[in-house]
Order: C-alpha cells, then sequence, then structure tokens
C-alpha cells in the first residue's frame, strides 16, 4: 500500500509540535528538486539520509529549525539552519542562516561546502549563543551523528582550496561603501561605468580577494581542526565515523 505523503513545509516545521521529529517519505519530497548530474548519486548513497535524518528545533531570540533544503551549486542537498523573518504587514518569510551542501559516496558523507548567509550575521550569533558553539562546528557535528546513526563509515570535508568559491570568491558584499554606492548607482540607472569607476572597482575587489580567501580558509581548517579532520593527498580531509 502506498505510503501517504505527510511531508510539513519548514515554516510548519517551526511551529509544529516538539513531539514530531522525523518525516515519512521525505526522499518522495525532494527528489524532484535533485539535478540530474547528482539524482543517481544521492540516490542510491543518501536516500537513506534524507528518510532517517532527523530535524530539531532551538529557540533563542528567534526559533531555529535544523533541517535538509534542496539547493544549487556543489550539491543538491544542504543540512542547513533555518529561521523565519517577520516584517509588519507581511506573512513570515522563510530564510537560511547557515548551510552546508552534501553528497554521498558508498558508507560516506561527503560536505562540499559550508557557508553563511551575509544577511544573517544577528541570527547566527544567537543560534551560537543557544548551542554554545560557533555554527558551522555544530552542523558539521550533526552531520557526523546522523550519518553515524544511519550506518555511513566516513565523513569527508572538502579543503577551502579546492573549491570555486575560494578560486573565484564573490566580494562585492564586502567592499568599502564608497565602492558600494558606485556600482549601485551605475545599476539603479542603468549605466555603464566609467573608465574611472571600473578602475576603482577592480582595485578594490583585488584588495579584498585575498582577504575573503583567508576568511574561507580559517573557517575550513578550524572546523576541520575541532571536528578532528585528517589530511589526505586529494581535495577532501578524512574522519572515520
Amino acid at each position: 500500500m502506498p505510503t501517504k505523503r505527510t511531508s510539513l513545509t519548514h515554516r510548519q516545521q517551526i511551529n509544529a509540535p516538539e513531539k514530531r521529529k522525523r518525516l515519512p517519505s521525505r526522499w518522495k519530497g525532494m527528489r524532484e528538486n535533485i539535478r540530474e548530474t547528482q539524482y543517481k548519486n544521492i540516490s542510491l548513497y543518501g536516500r537513506k539520509f534524507i528518510n532517517g535524518f532527523v530535524w530539531s528545533r532551538h529557540r533563542g531570540k528567534q526559533t531555529y529549525l535544523v533541517d535538509l533544503k534542496s539547493v544549487w551549486g556543489e550539491a543538491s542537498l544542504a543540512v542547513a539552519v533555518h529561521f523565519l523573518k517577520e516584517a509588519p504587514g507581511k506573512p513570515p518569510e522563510q530564510r537560511t542562516a547557515f548551510e552546508a551542501r552534501i553528497r554521498f559516496e558508498p558508507k560516506s558523507v561527503i560536505i562540499e561546502a559550508i557557508q553563511g548567509e551575509r544577511n544573517a550575521v544577528e541570527q547566527i550569533r544567537d543560534f551560537e549563543s543557544v548551542v554554545g558553539e560557533p555554527i558551522a562546528d555544530f552542523v558539521v557535528k550533526e552531520i557526523e551523528a546522523q550519518a553515524r546513526a544511519l550506518g555511513y563509515k566516513k565523513s569527508f570535508l572538502v579543503k577551502a582550496e579546492g573549491l570555486e568559491d575560494y578560486v573565484f570568491p564573490v566580494v562585492d558584499g564586502v567592499l568599502p561603501n564608497r565602492i558600494k554606492r558606485i556600482i549601485h548607482d551605475a545599476q539603479s540607472n542603468l549605466r555603464p561605468f566609467t573608465k574611472e569607476e571600473y578602475a576603482q572597482i577592480q582595485a578594490a575587489r583585488k584588495e579584498a580577494l585575498p582577504r575573503v580567501q583567508a576568511q574561507m580558509k580559517k573557517l575550513y581548517d578550524g572546523v576541520a581542526q575541532k571536528r578532528g579532520y585528517k589530511e589526505t593527498d586529494g581535495p577532501y580531509l578524512v574522519k572515520t565515523l
């Protein structure tokens, strides 16, 4: 007999009764959003992680949901910390504060990226005060614990230097306000940059590049050290679960 689909939205989960921790048939609800290039991998090796993942709630100044989500990029699946952004006169809007993107190999979970949302700094700090540790450490630890409980034997964590976002990072968010105003003015008025403006923007981006790369490396290396990952000759660090 077919299983009745009872998946909840993240918004419903944030406000759902505490006793409901595991959602049946998660694979059915998520498989439509998995990219074709990742579908076989996740279907063969990640389905039990999806169906067996136990979400959790944490309450601080806001309520946070730790659960799976579909994503684009290095992988089609992530473990993420969600919250609801509320504004007067508008319905609550679901947002992600932090996510770790994952894929799978036989008996292994592979963490392909860890990243926080730049516009969720307040929520990240609040979440960290609730769980008592950096949000990146918490999410990676959660992936390891749930993978171990579901029979996975190893966890791999990508090295920062191997990421496309490390080699070609988006740096506009950390540019000086003066440069941001130049970009905003040109975009708002649908005009090209002047030669002088373009030169200033490129110089600011070049200056910001090593700073952003250093921040990424510090994040990945810090998580790897705290969680006990070991060096390999390849692009990943490894840990036995």
